[in-house]
């Protein structure tokens, strides 16, 4: 036999959810990011968007991703924190969505061609 140990915390908010729906529901942003392997030989600290969802709650606030113009790379927003709290790879992203629900607004601090800018994201579902 094989055993899997699954902290209680994350049984007490999953299986709520699979009764209900399921299904697990996810709050999100609507965004595709560069994997942390691509993001730290780049340098990056932080979480690399690479393409933004049309119709996405992330579209609706402008956020943009990464794009070839002439044929070169621009880097996309860069997410730096999360509701002031920083965020540095795609795991304490992820980590930090699990701690809110979708319809909930957060506050996105972002790189954007060296300048640090402060965006309201309303989260959405995503799977």
């Amino acid at each position: 036999g094989i055993g899997f140990a699954v902290p209680v915390d994350e049984i007490n908010r999953v299986v709520p959810e699979l009764i209900r729906y399921g299904r697990v529901i996810r709050p999100g942003l609507g965004v595709a990011v560069a994997d942390d392997r691509i993001a730290e030989r780049l340098g990056i600290k932080g979480l690399l968007i690479i393409k933004v969802d049309a119709g996405s709650s992330a579209a609706a606030a402008g956020l943009q991703g990464t794009k070839s113009l002439g044929g070169r790379i621009v880097l996309g927003d860069i997410i730096t924190a999360i509701d002031g709290k920083r965020i540095g790879n795609y795991e304490e992203f992820r980590d930090e969505m699990d701690r809110h629900q979708v319809g909930e607004t957060v506050r996105l601090a972002i790189l954007r061609n060296g300048r640090t800018l402060e965006v309201a994201v309303k989260l959405e579902e995503v799977g």
